[in-house]
């Protein structure tokens, strides 16, 4: 058996050694380019995402949460890139868990508002924020570890849909923000249609449309920043052209700004400060700490599934939860954001075909680039070029998710799809995918409803007069329908329950000379049922003790009868309720009491 110890080096070996690989020049080029501008992407979004939980009375505090989130940027992204199981993966931190974080900020700020020192509350809000990415990161590496990756992935496909559409739809609201650098909502639209933003977007949205035609007609690594380098250009052409200066475009918010002292980006806690942090507070906010835990385990099944989905392969989910687990613990010890593996980017990387570990270590590097050097080098970058590229990657989601699926699946598990992705993008993430559970649940209720819970297809006299004689055999025929075989099958719930006993309603209901003497039940294929199938079965027996017909159980696993025993749907000392092991032991039994009653009644004659 091979050493376990010896396998986990072979692989961590055999990681370094392509590591070395990609640095062919013929690996270096995408792995570069493709790096590059995810690192931008990654920068950019930090940004926005540190801006929208140091918001409010935390404002001032920007910087701070600047340089937090670029930090787990760089720690989550590489070790994402060294462990993760599939190459390109690009890992930062993402919407959906930034959304319950800016919460639990804003409450804690709230809770203590003018009560306490600035600076307490400060750490007390950095203290939560690390308190929620450090368990994170521990509930992904122990259920890594516990390889119980199998276990916490059962999404349905259309609550991943319903994600991934979401995903889609939140990526465009945040381009246009880019774009534009006023927030998006929809009870302001009227805001940009104003002439000094209207024409920001329009930029943006066309320079999208025109990447995404261009990256679907052309496959080469070279296209998406090859457009955009091209747009770029004839940003700073018009700009030329027009006699606009740098200090104007900036003011016209057609390029980035940022009001950050470049010196201050990285502030972790330090054990001095520990003393200010005032921990009651933090407890307080328990279940927004839980919230943000479970929607990072959620959120790394779900981009996983959609990665799997885009790029065609399987991939280990117990090895992806060890290492964004990884990633998160050591992100929180230095006062970062909780991360996960970033569906839109990675999708990127592998349009770019940079699906390469080198891609993941890239990206990883502007980051730390930034904290260093600060983000003046991103000001120089358009603001409808970068929101082009969120704008790109949202609608190609929209497009997979809401256009194609509505080819592919059913109107039912479609509606699932849209009805969630509208929650997650006018609600939330996790109410939209509670939502898309919720529907999945009630769709398979339904379909499972309908399916049939009796095979009573065949008569099961014919299957054993051939073993009798032919006097006995056309005594049975002509006896037939006094043994009525019901098999069960399945998995017999409430919502099926109740069609046993209007099944036997309607055996009562035939003409006298119709009614069956003894009705077998075989449990052959039941795989179970609950409180209301036994008493349904109660019911039966009941019933069936008042017209004298003799219930006879077949073929029941122990489970089963133990409940129907509990249930009085299964008594033994009642004359007209019998249980044997096998469905031949039963039909012998009625076949035997059918010969017995009818020499009986010849007897009886003479």
């Amino acid at each position: 058996m091979t050493d376990p110890v010896t396998t986990e080096e072979t692989t961590q070996s055999k990681i370094f050694t392509d590591l070395v690989d990609q640095f062919q020049p013929q690996n270096l080029l995408p792995s570069l380019s493709a790096g590059l501008v995810t690192g931008i992407i990654a920068v950019i979004r930090a940004i926005s995402y540190a801006a929208l939980i140091f918001a409010g009375p935390l404002s001032e505090y920007l910087s701070t949460g600047v340089g937090m989130a670029i930090f787990s940027n760089a720690v989550i992204g590489i070790v994402v890139a060294l462990l993760a199981p599939f190459p390109g993966i690009i890992a930062t931190p993402l919407a959906a868990p930034t959304a319950v974080l800016a919460a639990l900020a804003s409450a804690i700020a709230l809770q203590m508002n003018d009560a306490f020192p600035p600076q307490e509350i400060l750490l007390t809000v950095i203290a939560g924020i690390v308190i929620s990415t450090v368990l994170s990161g521990l509930l992904l590496l122990v259920l890594g570890r516990l390889k119980l990756g199998n276990q916490v992935q059962l999404i349905p496909h259309p609550v991943i849909g319903g994600f991934m559409g979401g995903t889609g739809l939140i990526l465009i609201q945040g381009s246009l923000q880019v774009m534009t650098n006023v927030e998006f909502r929809l009870s302001q639209l009227s805001v940009y249609l104003q002439p000094e933003v209207l024409p920001n977007w329009v930029t943006g949205v066309i320079c999208a449309l025109i990447l995404l035609v261009v990256s679907n007609r052309y496959k080469h690594f070279l296209i998406i920043p090859g457009t955009l380098l091209t747009f770029i250009g004839i940003f700073y052409l018009g700009f030329l052209l027009t006699g606009t200066s740098f200090t104007e475009a900036k003011a016209q918010d057609w390029l980035l700004s940022f009001a950050i002292e470049e010196s201050q980006l990285w502030q972790p806690l330090i054990p001095s400060q520990l003393g200010g942090i005032h921990w009651s507070v933090i407890l307080q906010n328990w279940d927004a700490i839980a919230s943000v835990i479970f929607i990072c385990l959620l959120e790394l099944v779900l981009t996983k599934n959609g990665i799997e989905l885009f790029v065609r392969r399987d991939i280990d989910v117990n090895r992806s939860l060890e290492a964004v687990g990884l990633g998160n613990v050591l992100a929180g010890v230095g006062s970062g954001l909780s991360g996960n593996q970033a569906l839109p980017s990675t999708i990127l990387v592998s349009k770019m075909g940079a699906s390469r570990r080198l891609t993941g270590l890239i990206c990883a590097l502007v980051s730390i680039a930034v904290l260093f050097l600060g983000p003046s080098l991103l000001s120089f970058f358009p603001r409808p070029v970068i929101g082009a590229l969120s704008f790109y990657l949202g609608l190609a989601l929209v497009i997979q998710w809401v256009y194609r699926t509505w080819f592919q699946l059913d109107v039912s598990e479609y509606l699932i799809i849209i009805a969630s992705l509208i929650v997650i993008f006018t609600v939330g993430f996790l109410e939209g995918i509670a939502v898309g559970f919720a529907a999945q649940l009630v769709l398979f209720l339904y379909n499972y409803t309908q399916q049939d819970i009796i095979n009573d297809d065949w008569d099961g006299i014919k299957r054993r007069t051939e073993m009798l004689s032919f006097a006995d055999r056309h005594l049975l025929q002509e006896k037939a329908h006094q043994i009525q075989l019901w098999q069960l099958q399945g998995y017999i719930f409430f919502a099926t329950a109740n069609r046993l006993v209007e099944k036997f309603r309607q055996l009562l209901n035939r003409e006298e000379k119709h009614k069956p003497f003894y009705l077998i039940i075989d449990g052959s294929r039941l795989e179970g049922l609950d409180a209301s199938a036994v008493l349904s079965c109660a019911k039966i027996l009941r019933l069936a003790y008042q017209k004298q017909i003799t219930i006879v159980y077949t073929s029941l696993n122990p489970s089963v009868e133990h409940k129907l025993n509990r249930g009085e749907a299964l008594e033994t000392d009642n004359p007209y309720c019998k249980h044997f092991s096998d469905l031949d032991q039963g039909l012998r039994w009625c076949e035997s009491r059918l010969l017995e009653e009818s020499l009986e009644q010849s007897a009886s004659l003479y």
